[in-house]
């Protein structure tokens, strides 16, 4: 029998009910679907899923999980996917990190900068401000054009249907770790809270406010460039660091960057005080 890749939610279930196979207890054992039949197809209640590559898991799977291998003959397949009336779990994978590809523990956990005890601002940290100044205007063109395009392409081989199915790096990494960072409520403290300092302006502002729009932006520039610093070893053409590591430094320091259209600033603390301003 060949050997493939499962996910599972993080206390061993199924990510299909939640509650039918718990794959960590299964461990040396065999499951099946409760109603196991093949004939009914691979898209069906009849057949479990697994996957040769583990990328191709998420198809189905979201993070945060547990990763297993698992052995079985597959009656069904497609290119992400096989199906099986039974599934032998052979063991569970704990480094989640190198089997992925990314920082999987900080994903599960981002940081808040915010809620993290600030180093003690010094030249150090100015620098930073300085260099994410004139990293910014890029960031849009340079992190999507080619930070993501790396990751694609360094992925590309664990996932060879790449091109022939729906399913990217941008849907595997950008949605389910944006969604990471948005149920820890890291994108609306952020915002709310550096809107409040930059000239008053309210948490509820309209979108048309300038302020506002810039402020949001920024946040949302710097969580982009934080998640692409979650991904080791990427780099732009011959460049050996991440572009913008100044930032997720800074964003690891317990410091968030804001810009007015005229000023820089650093933030700081649970109500994002203004230290720093350029």
């Amino acid at each position: 029998m060949e050997r493939f890749y499962k996910l599972a939610k993080p206390d061993g279930f199924d990510f299909c009910t939640g509650k039918t196979i718990n794959y960590r207890n299964a461990i040396g054992h065999f499951v099946k679907p409760p109603k196991a039949d093949k004939s009914k197809g691979l898209c069906s209640d009849g057949v479990l899923h697994a996957s040769r590559n583990i990328l191709d898991c998420f198809v189905i799977a979201t993070i945060p999980c547990s990763a297993y291998i698992v052995e079985g003959k597959p009656y069904w397949g497609d290119t992400v996917k096989c199906g099986f009336v039974r599934l032998k779990v052979i063991e569970e994978i704990f480094n989640l990190g190198e089997l992925f590809g990314f920082k999987y523990e900080e994903v599960v956990n981002p940081l808040n900068p915010l809620k993290i005890q600030t180093e003690p601002l010094g030249g150090k940290h100015i620098e930073l401000l300085r260099i994410w100044s004139q990293v910014c205007p890029q960031i849009w063109s340079r992190l999507w054009d080619q930070i993501w395009s790396q990751i694609w392409a360094q992925t590309r081989d664990q996932v060879p249907i790449w091109d022939q199915v729906w399913i990217d790096w941008d849907q595997i990494c950008y949605l389910q770790i944006w969604a990471q960072v948005c149920s820890s409520q890291i994108w609306a403290q952020t915002k709310n809270q550096i809107s409040h300092q930059v000239r008053g302006v309210q948490a509820m502002s309209p979108f048309w406010n300038p302020i506002s729009d810039q402020i949001r932006n920024q946040i949302r520039n710097q969580i982009y460039a934080y998640i692409g610093s979650l991904f080791p070893g990427i780099k732009l053409n011959d460049e050996i660091t991440y572009p913008f590591q100044s930032i997720s430094d800074l964003w690891k320091s317990g410091y968030v960057t804001s810009y007015d259209g005229k000023t820089w600033r650093l933030h700081a603390g649970e109500i994002a005080e203004i230290v720093y301003e350029l």
